[in-house]
Order: structure tokens, then sequence, then C-alpha cells
């Protein structure tokens, strides 16, 4: 994967789950807000992830160590 489609790719999961974050804390203080948002975004992105082609035509699968 090339730099620049390496960074789309990690802007376009980012930055979704960032506004989603961001609802979460509104959410926590006013709970009748963005009941839903967080968990809308994160189905949503869990789909694209599990259908995007990665390295070698193999699904891209989330991996990290701690």
């Amino acid at each position: 994967m090339s730099y620049g489609a390496h960074l789309k790719r990690a802007w376009s999961i980012g930055g979704p789950l960032l506004v989603a974050g961001g609802a979460c804390l509104v959410h926590g203080l006013f709970p009748s807000l963005f009941t839903t948002t967080a968990t809308r975004t994160i189905v949503r992105l869990n789909e694209e992830v599990k259908k995007a082609p990665a390295h070698g035509g193999q699904p891209f699968m989330l991996e990290f160590e701690i």
C-alpha cells in the first residue's frame, strides 16, 4: 500500500472515530443527545473494514499488540 493510500485509509477510519468519540463525550453529559451515533459509526466502519481488500487480497484486519 502506498503512503498516500495508507494515509487516506487511516484518515477515513480515524476521522469518524474521533467524531464518534466526541459524540460519546457529549452523550455522557447530555444522555438525550447522540444516543446511537457512536454505535452506528462503529458498526458502519466495521463493515467497511471487513469488506476492504488489504495486502495480497486478504480482508483488512486491524491488528495490534499492547
